[in-house]
């Protein structure tokens, strides 16, 4: 085999397992991974929402919500009409307020969401308020997605479209009332 005498020899390379991989990746490896690290993805690693800077408490999201008009103070209690006291929380269930009627026998517990547009939502009142506020800062001429909403505040889909479904129905009452 004269032909492969005056070849230069290659040189051997590590099999890429210990420090041969960890050198090979610090090597080959983007910013973003070495940033990251090598045991994590970078789709676990999401940007900060514009409306992150927004998360506070769930009583500044009550009053905000409620200066809005999206929230209505009862009068007194549906089931036996005796005076309900304000918003208040209660330890097993963070993140939500609750109305509290004043008669002993009765003592219900009123979810704050249930007397307003998004009744029924399983949403806490800073999550709800991340939604409004992701949905009113969005595009004016065209609809806002969903799945936007979705991704940039990491909640799932039923709730977004719930609070996105009420206030287009808000949106249409307000523009039968003033057309």
């Amino acid at each position: 085999m004269k032909r492969f005498q005056k070849r230069v020899p290659v040189k051997v390379v590590n099999n890429k397992s210990g420090e041969g991989k960890s050198q090979a990746s610090k090597e080959y490896g983007t910013d973003k991974n070495l940033r990251i690290g090598t045991r994590q993805f970078a789709h676990n690693h999401v940007t900060d929402s514009v409306v992150d800077v927004l998360d506070i408490d769930s009583g500044k999201a009550y009053k905000e919500l409620l200066d809005f008009g999206f929230i209505h103070i009862p009068d007194d209690c549906p089931d036996c009409k005796h005076f309900v006291s304000g918003p208040v929380t209660f330890s097993s269930c963070p993140g939500k307020l609750y109305f509290r009627c004043q008669w002993k026998q009765c003592g219900k517990r009123l979810n704050v969401t249930d007397f307003s547009v998004f009744r029924g939502i399983g949403l806490s009142l800073v999550a709800l308020r991340r939604v409004v506020t992701f949905y009113c800062r969005s595009n004016a001429l065209k609809a806002p997605l969903i799945s936007d909403a979705q991704a940039q505040l990491e909640i799932s889909r039923k709730p977004v479209k719930h609070v996105y479904n009420a206030l287009l129905a808000q949106e249409a009452k307000a523009g039968e009332r003033h057309a």
